[in-house]
C-alpha cells in the first residue's frame, strides 16, 4: 500500500509490523494475558489488540506477537530474563487514537506473566511520567499553569477510583478518564516547559519560524492568519511534478 494512502492507524501498525522484523525473540517466560476497553467502555476491538507489543530498556521491540481471543482479550508471551514495556494503540477521549505506554510506573514488567488491565497500566504509567516530568520541570523554575495543574490533579484523582474500583468495567471507566485528563497534561506541559526555556534565553533575532504554505494563495483568511504567525515558507515545487 502506498504511503500516501496510509491512514494514521495503518502507518502505526505497518510501523510496528516492520519494527517486529527486526526485533528479537529471548526465550519465552511466562504467558501474559491483557484485557482492554475503549472509551465507551465496550471491549477493544481485535484490531486494536494486534498491535500490541512488548518492548526492552532501550525500546526495542521483542518479536513475541499477541494471541486474540476474543474483542477486549489477548495473551502473549513474555521474555524469560528480561524485563519490558507494554504499547498498544487505543483511542483516548477528547484526545485521539495514540499508541500508550505502560511501564508498571516506572520499573518495567517481569517476566512471570499473569493478568493485567491495560487502561489501568496505561493511565498509571501516564500518570507517573507526566508528574516526574512536571517536578523535574519546577525544579528548573518552571511554573505551570493551573489549567495544567488542574487536569493533572484530576487524571490521578481519577486514577486513585480505578484503583480503588471493584469490578473490572469500573476500573477501566477511571482509568480512561485519567488517561483523558493527563494525555493532555503532558502535552501541556512540555509545551510550558519550552516556553519557559524559549523565554530564558531572550529574543532572537533574524530567526525563522514557519511551514509548508501549499494553501497560502486558496483563500485570504488563510493568508492573512499564516503571515500574522509565521516568516518561512516552504514553497510546494518538486522536480518530480
Amino acid at each position: 500500500m502506498p504511503f500516501a494512502m496510509l491512514n494514521r492507524r495503518r502507518w502505526l501498525r505497518t510501523a510496528g509490523a516492520a519494527a517486529v522484523t527486526s526485533s528479537f525473540s529471548p526465550a519465552a517466560g511466562g504467558v501474559l494475558t491483557v484485557r482492554a476497553f475503549d472509551p465507551s467502555g465496550a471491549p477493544c476491538g481485535r484490531d486494536r489488540l494486534q498491535t500490541l507489543l512488548l518492548t526492552g530498556r532501550n525500546g526495542r521491540p521483542f518479536a513475541n506477537l499477541p494471541q486474540v481471543k476474543q474483542d477486549g482479550l489477548a495473551t502473549i508471551e513474555t521474555p524469560a530474563k528480561e524485563r519490558f514495556e507494554i504499547m498498544m494503540i487505543l483511542p483516548v477521549q477528547d484526545f485521539g487514537q495514540v499508541y500508550l505506554y505502560a511501564d508498571g510506573g516506572g520499573p518495567l514488567y517481569g517476566p512471570s506473566g499473569g493478568e493485567l488491565l491495560l487502561n489501568y497500566e496505561f493511565a498509571r504509567s501516564r500518570a507517573a511520567l507526566v508528574r516526574r516530568y512536571v517536578e523535574t520541570a519546577q525544579k528548573e523554575g518552571v511554573s505551570f499553569s493551573k489549567v495544567l495543574t488542574e487536569r493533572l490533579t484530576r487524571g490521578e484523582s481519577a486514577l486513585k477510583q480505578a484503583g480503588d474500583a471493584k469490578d473490572l468495567a469500573t476500573r477501566a471507566g477511571h482509568a480512561n478518564d485519567s488517561l483523558a485528563e493527563t494525555m493532555w497534561a503532558g502535552e501541556m506541559a512540555a509545551v510550558e516547559r519550552a516556553r519557559h526555556r524559549i523565554g530564558k534565553n531572550g529574543p532572537r533575532p533574524g530567526f525563522l519560524f514557519g511551514c509548508n504554505a501549499f494553501r497560502y494563495a486558496k483563500s485570504e483568511e488563510y493568508a492573512r492568519r499564516y503571515a500574522e504567525l509565521l516568516n518561512f515558507a516552504t514553497l510546494p515545487f518538486y522536480r518530480a511534478t
